[in-house]
């Protein structure tokens, strides 16, 4: 009798324990604690009413920047002119219906603590432009949904013999600027103002365009020149 009355008190125990917790906990409320090894709840997505998020914030995924690529050069007395800037918005969800606009920086600094334009349209439509499948369209007022193909192109009579980067995100009202893509550089050069040139035997060689190899006493050797420490 005394062993099964020990029992009793030890069942109770467990039921009053597993009473409370079930009247003090609630969905997201110590998430760590009692939600981490639960695969029913996911780590960044919906479930029951409730939007549930592990490891980070949640906000707008950057853009995939898709053109010019990486160190393009840009020769402002050739038939080439300042290209396009391209992306495509990231879905912030699975089956995201939401509506974004764009924002494109391009400047000097790799930081865009000083730029030489920037695009922003949720404040001007004017010149963004977005892919239909087919055609390039006027960008629309209201917005575009995820996975939309957006570009601007920069004035190229702003821009000069130098290095310039640039990058891309998206905007809703609802969370603001999302994350910021990962910038590219443009490499501006001009004839007219080329500040690096190699002469060799009289002749002139363009800086951008090099390729030197050399060899001496039958040996190849190589010459390393060094432009700029910019990051590309």
């Amino acid at each position: 009798m005394l062993g099964g009355g020990i029992k009793l008190q030890v069942l109770e125990k467990i039921e009053l324990e597993e009473q409370y917790i079930k009247r003090v906990d609630s969905k997201g409320k110590l998430l760590q604690e009692n939600t981490i090894l639960d695969d029913s709840y996911p780590v960044d997505g919906p479930k029951d009413g409730y939007w549930w998020v592990r490891k980070g914030l949640y906000t707008i995924p950057a853009p995939i920047l898709i053109s010019p690529e990486n160190a393009k050069i840009i020769n402002k007395e050739d038939a080439d002119v300042m290209p396009y800037l391209v992306f495509e918005l990231v879905p912030r969800e699975e089956n995201d219906s939401n509506l974004y606009h764009v924002r494109a920086r391009i400047g000097i600094r790799s930081d865009f603590q000083e730029y030489t334009e920037i695009f922003d349209s949720k404040n001007d439509t004017t010149s963004w432009e977005i892919y239909d499948g087919v055609n390039w369209v006027s960008f629309p007022q209201e917005g575009v949904p995820a996975g939309t193909k957006c570009r601007i192109k920069p004035d190229i009579n702003l821009y000069k013999f130098g290095f310039y980067y640039w990058d891309a995100t998206a905007h809703n009202p609802q969370w603001g600027y999302g994350i910021n893509a990962k910038h590219r550089m443009i490499i501006v050069v001009d004839d007219t103002d080329e500040r690096y040139v190699l002469s060799i035997a009289g002749r002139d060689y363009k800086a951008m365009q090099l390729n030197v190899s050399e060899s001496a006493n039958g040996e190849l050797g190589s010459i390393n020149i060094t432009l700029s420490n910019h990051n590309t």
